[in-house]
């Protein structure tokens, strides 16, 4: 009898426990999940669990909730109770919340899907039975976005030294590098301090792996390394940042160093310019003088035309007058001048001046007496 009871009390214990694995099985198959970013954290003691930005986060509180008084805190703030159903409080009892937050007793899991970053915190877990505390613990949860998009970027130098750069998204990546799938050793490369660029030394070659992890993904790419070509490799340059952008003047002496023949170029119009401005000043200048000459001139002839004019009006005679010495006439009386002036007719205007003396004498003849 006593064995009968036990086999059957075994037999219910066995399907308890089968169904506390399908019930599981079905949470984690029907709960939406991006794949490879499930987190499952064993939280029935002191713990630190990380979960995946947008992805779900498994705390398992304990191994089997029913018949026990669970209590979740946040801080000081009570957020969660199972006694015989499940019950959130104060600002865990939200829409949003109570559609990402749900709990399996049968398990005693807490999942958290998609996972906020308003989710991370400290929380305190305790568990009585019959009024009795049976377990006290305290879980720290981190959610960091996962890593991805990781790009390998290499740089050659002018002395053919390559310059590999791995970059990724993501919360602290960290940075592993691998050479034909073993680590790489000092003999290789020189790493950073953060080790996410190096530099590879001599003719080293090969599959290049560069992973990057943090506490909730990882991942990693490979690219093949050879040797920098000519077409890969700048030409050497002592130019400095400041002189990236050329000045104008340093840009004319840089041509004129290239190009000797450039100067004698640019002098040589220059010189043929001045030359005909020069002869044009000459032109101009001869021409004004020759034209302000040329208006003097017949200024002058005007003013000697205009002098000649004025003493002989059509019309009218002039008058002339002539003075006269007569020395030792008999015919002179005592008180008279020595000089007599007398009118003169003009003469014709045809009369050479010899005939208008004569015509004079004529006149003063009788007067004077014979000579």
């Amino acid at each position: 009898m006593a064995k009968g009871v036990r086999e059957q009390n075994l037999f219910r214990s066995k399907s308890v426990s089968h169904m506390t694995r399908l019930v599981l099985l079905l949470t984690l198959m029907l709960s939406p999940s991006t794949s490879g970013l499930d987190s499952m954290c064993d939280a029935t003691q002191n713990a630190t669990c990380d979960g995946a930005l947008g992805g779900p986060v498994y705390l398992q509180l304990m191994r089997n909730a029913r018949g026990y008084d669970l209590n979740l805190y946040n801080g000081s703030a009570h957020i969660f109770r199972f006694k015989s159903k499940s019950v959130f409080f104060n600002e865990f009892n939200t829409t949003s919340v109570l559609q990402r937050w749900q709990f399996v007793p049968d398990n005693g899991t807490m999942i958290i899907n998609p996972a906020e970053r308003r989710d991370a915190g400290t929380y305190r877990v305790g568990i009585f039975k019959d009024g009795r505390s049976v377990g006290e613990y305290t879980v720290q949860l981190t959610i960091e976005a996962p890593v991805s998009d990781v790009d390998l970027s290499i740089n050659c130098s002018a002395n053919g030294e390559r310059s590999v750069k791995c970059s990724s998204n993501g919360d602290s990546p960290q940075y592993s590098w691998s050479l034909d799938g073993r680590s790489l050793g000092e003999a290789d490369a020189d790493l950073s301090s953060d080790n996410q660029t190096l530099l590879l030394r001599g003719n080293v070659t090969g599959q290049l792996t560069c992973s990057v992890s943090n506490h909730v993904s990882s991942t990693h790419t490979t690219r093949l390394m050879e040797l920098c070509s000519e077409s890969e490799t700048p030409p050497p340059t002592a130019k400095t940042a400041e002189s990236e952008t050329p000045r104008p003047s340093a840009m004319l002496a840089e041509s004129d160093a290239l190009h000797p023949s450039a100067k004698t170029g640019m002098v040589l119009p220059i010189s043929v310019c001045l030359a005909a401005i020069l002869v044009c000043v000459l032109v101009v200048g001869g021409i004004l003088y020759v034209c302000k000459r040329k208006k003097r001139t017949q200024t002058e002839s005007t003013m000697d035309l205009s002098d000649h004019h004025t003493h002989t009006v059509p019309g009218e005679h002039e008058v002339a007058y002539a003075e006269i010495h007569i020395s030792g006439s008999r015919g002179q009386q005592r008180g008279q001048p020595c000089g007599v002036y007398e009118e003169v007719k003009p003469a014709a205007v045809s009369a050479s001046p010899a005939q208008q003396v004569y015509s004079v004498y004529a006149q003063l003849g009788p007067a004077m007496g014979p000579p």
